[in-house]
């Protein structure tokens, strides 16, 4: 019998984790293999919600975008006020889940300017009349599938919710003056910002018994994949995520131990003429978002 105490305990809500990512295969595969084994073994101790990144974000890897994204995201679930980009990404969303069919970012654009010529449902930043806006869409998409984007009840905030943005140092997607910015906008909201210097990739290879020597001689991010891709083949990590699962304690255990930067304000710090990473400032501060998801304890990971 299950005390009166422990059942208690157990009604009690788990922390909220927002993730959203710059990629748009790599990250998202990690992290959505991580959630489904940690729910199927009963280990997390957070509830992870990956971001919606829905057609009108296809192809986009500048980290600004990202984290207009979030707090646009951010303020819909805290207001319930909802940006007309957000309103556009949810409604075409919704359509593919219900018609099977990938939207295009043709019609992100057109529904955009549809929707936006209306001063009286939105201007170009923000939606004023929601179910204006929902007509709008029927009268483009159909009716089949077209939905009024609504606030689940498990996306409700928490004191304790925390919003992370995953991005890459990449010198070709991420420009210094966007880390100034980037960086101002997560301190305004309230976002923590993981980056990888330079790429994801180099987490990934921590998983596997890779010297850093070995890793300092690959310092830009194509040489990185090739190097990660030399490991595990052209398998992507969702296809052999029972290697990576069963190698995270060691992968952070690499990331402290072997000294790579964890240090946010080092890992922007500029690039040098070529576009590579410093020797000193190659790591990523993603540790910090696997100590929050695991409560400082991976073992068995």
């Amino acid at each position: 019998m299950i005390s009166e105490s422990r059942s208690s305990e157990k009604r009690q809500p788990r922390r909220k984790v927002f993730l959203a990512f710059e990629g748009e295969k790599t990250e998202p595969e990690y992290f959505e293999n991580l959630i489904e084994k940690e729910e199927k073994n009963n280990h997390i101790i957070a509830e992870i919600i990956p971001l919606l990144r829905g057609p009108g974000m296809h192809g986009f890897s500048n980290p600004e975008r990202i984290v207009d994204l979030v707090h646009d995201y951010y303020v819909w679930l805290d207001k319930g006020e909802i940006s007309l980009n957000l309103f556009i990404e949810r409604v075409l969303h919704r359509m593919e889940e219900k018609t099977g069919v990938k939207c295009t970012k043709e019609q992100f654009k057109k529904l955009k300017h549809d929707i936006s010529r209306n001063p009286e449902v939105a201007n170009e930043k923000e939606i004023k009349d929601k179910e204006g806006a929902l007509e709008i869409c029927i009268d483009s998409l159909g009716e089949e599938g077209v939905f009024m984007p609504t606030i689940a009840p498990w996306e409700a905030l928490y004191d304790d919710t925390l919003f992370f943005i995953i991005v890459d140092r990449d010198p070709c997607s991420f420009k210094n003056e966007q880390c100034v910015i980037c960086r101002q906008k997560c301190n305004d909201d309230n976002f923590k910002l993981i980056v990888s210097n330079p790429c994801f990739e180099l987490w990934l290879l921590l998983h596997f018994d890779v010297k850093k020597e070995e890793i300092l001689k690959h310092t830009s991010c194509e040489s990185l994949k090739k190097l990660l891709e030399d490991k595990i083949g052209r398998e992507p990590p969702g296809r052999i995520f029972d290697t990576f699962y069963d190698n995270i304690s060691n992968a952070r255990s690499r990331l402290k131990t072997d000294g790579y930067c964890e240090d946010l304000n080092e890992l922007l710090s500029e690039m040098d003429c070529k576009g590579n990473v410093v020797g000193s400032t190659i790591g990523t501060n993603i540790g910090m978002l696997m100590d929050i998801i695991f409560e400082c304890d991976t073992s068995g990971k």
